[in-house]
């Protein structure tokens, strides 16, 4: 599948969709129990970190336009490219397994309760692999239809809990360093999920503005639905749900016949989430497909699912560490969105700089 295909608007859809759909629920909670009801400053920070991580991205893809990164890595260096590949694997198949247990954990807690958690996962995986199975285009188009709509509603709840917010809950601003730090540092831990989309979606698709507007999206729509938890429940009341966002459109009331928005809303919400476990299912399976010389990464997509759901079962035992994980994503993604991305950025340069004195020479 072409990669060329995917627009500017898709990327913005994809990026924010990345940044919302599975970031809306945990980090929030964290950000609350740090920083209290100045959580929402950790957003501007962690757009800050953020931003440069993209633009060395992007001047990375658009050094080797229309070859993703995985194919970057192996042509110029065969062993270490593989290394990193395969490094880079692993996180994105802990990053599918974190969103298969998640959804599945949602499910049976507000949808299914009786139902096994194995007939929910299949269904997830199932549902997923169809989207991922014919690429990012595929993909990126469902993002496009789906993706709108939950903003949509996102931007609507100020005027849908107008009256239940209560500005005294985040007046005054207490600002504490420690708090506000670690804020940041959980905000950074989420935003920085981005870096798949030019592993996958290389230049001329991925374009910097485009991944700016998607940053900037996601976060405006991340903070409004944090800023309205803190008016409407208050920091000490919020930071104890285990699911903020959900319990704040339980709060909606329009008129008699409309005081359950909660359930078309998380309809909503959960097929976007189907559309972020197939870009990572996608993702896996372009890193398998570039390392194995398999003929189509299509091939794997089955497998890469089924993989996904089994470890997401090996991985998280329970609900309650997919929270934990919010406090320790700051230190992974140190790791894999700042720490390699630098690595890579200084040695593909030298080494294409090195080719050109070469050139030059001969």
């Amino acid at each position: 599948m072409s990669m060329q295909k995917v627009s500017g608007m898709q990327v913005v859809m994809l990026t924010a969709l990345i940044i919302l759909v599975v970031g809306l629920k945990h980090p929030p909670v964290v950000m609350m129990e740090a920083a209290r009801e100045g959580a929402w400053v950790g957003y501007i920070a962690g757009v800050l970190i953020t931003g440069p991580i993209i633009w060395m991205l992007y001047r990375l893809s658009k050094r080797f336009p229309n070859e993703d990164l995985f194919l970057v890595l192996i042509k110029r260096a065969p062993l270490a490219g593989r290394v990193i590949v395969l490094a880079y694997l692993a996180y994105f198949l802990f990053m599918l397994a974190h969103d298969i247990r998640f959804i599945i954990g949602l499910t049976n807690i507000l949808l299914l309760p009786t139902t096994p958690i194995e007939v929910t996962g299949l269904a997830v995986a199932l549902a997923a692999y169809y989207a991922a199975r014919d690429g990012i285009e595929a993909v990126a188009r469902l993002a496009q239809l789906f993706f709108p709509v939950l903003a949509v509603l996102v931007l609507s709840l100020p005027l849908m809990l107008g009256t239940q917010a209560d500005i005294r809950n985040i007046d005054p601003l207490e600002w504490n360093v420690t708090g506000q730090l670690k804020s940041a540092l959980y905000a950074f831990g989420g935003l920085s999920e981005i870096i798949v989309l030019p592993f996958i979606a290389p230049y001329p698709a991925f374009r910097l503005r485009s991944a700016y507007y998607g940053l900037a999206l996601g976060t405006l729509l991340l903070g409004i639905l944090l800023i309205e938890s803190l008016l409407v429940f208050g920091p000490e009341l919020a930071s104890l749900f285990f699911d903020p966002p959900y319990m704040l459109i339980r709060q909606i009331r329009i008129t008699d016949f409309l005081d359950r928005l909660d359930l078309p809303i998380l309809a909503v919400w959960m097929l976007n989430v189907f559309v972020k476990i197939s870009l990572y299912i996608y993702a896996v399976s372009l890193a398998v497909h570039r390392l194995a010389n398999i003929a189509s990464a299509r091939i794997v997509t089955g497998p890469v699912g089924l993989s996904g759901l089994v470890c997401s079962y090996w991985f998280f035992e329970s609900s309650n560490q997919l929270v934990e994980l919010a406090k320790f994503r700051p230190f992974l993604m140190l790791v894999y969105a700042v720490l390699l991305p630098l690595l890579l950025f200084v040695w593909l340069r030298a080494k294409a700089k090195r080719s050109v004195m070469r050139l030059r020479r001969n």
